[in-house]
């Protein structure tokens, strides 16, 4: 069954590029070291308009149990596409004379936005959909690899891996939405309204 606010999880490794989708939460994990200390996970660059809030973070690691860093820091939700460059740092020195000039990883999370612009999408009448009492009713698309709902405007609000007969949309504000179905290596899209 699908998500309407799924978490990208990714490991970024040394020099990586990691691909992620505005606008849903990503969250980081470093499993390739084993070390304690304090880490900090600094932004150093990133997209005009981009709110940053949040995005540099400092944490202890103060057991060998947690010390893969395995969901230490906390979610991240870019809101701007784009490149976000990101250092891993462990904290040296002695105190009153701390620094974080010891990188561990250095890696760039690139933020695309998922629209009905950027992806191949054809139009059918294999399936249809309708959308009653706050349920989306598919028909004909058992044979789905994915399934996906986007607004009007393009912007990505749930995801599947597999066709579902009905799904929840009570949740999604009243409007046009478009419901994209990915089956024999084509991508259908059928319209429909959710009042």
């Amino acid at each position: 069954m699908g998500a309407f606010a799924q978490t990208t999880t990714v490991e970024p490794t040394e020099g990586s590029i990691v691909e992620a989708t505005t606008g849903y939460p990503v969250k980081f994990n470093f499993t390739n070291f084993l070390a304690l200390g304090t880490f900090k996970l600094e932004l150093t660059s990133f997209p005009d308009g981009a709110n940053t809030t949040g995005f540099t973070q400092e944490k202890p690691i103060i057991s060998l149990l947690s010390a893969d860093l395995l969901g230490a820091f906390d979610e991240i939700t870019p809101t701007v596409s784009g490149d976000y460059v990101f250092t891993l740092k462990k904290r040296s020195g002695v105190p009153g004379f701390f620094s974080y000039s010891n990188i561990i990883d250095s890696f760039t999370l690139q933020m695309t936005d998922e629209t009905l612009s950027n992806k191949k999408v054809e139009n059918s009448s294999e399936f249809s959909a309708t959308c009653n009492a706050g349920i989306l009713t598919i028909t004909n698309a058992s044979e789905a690899t994915g399934v996906s709902i986007l607004s009007i405007s393009g912007v990505m609000v749930y995801s599947a891996s597999k066709a579902e007969s009905s799904i929840d949309v009570s949740s999604l504000a009243s409007g046009i939405y478009v419901l994209v179905v990915e089956q024999g290596g084509a991508r259908i899209t059928k319209k429909f309204i959710k009042n």
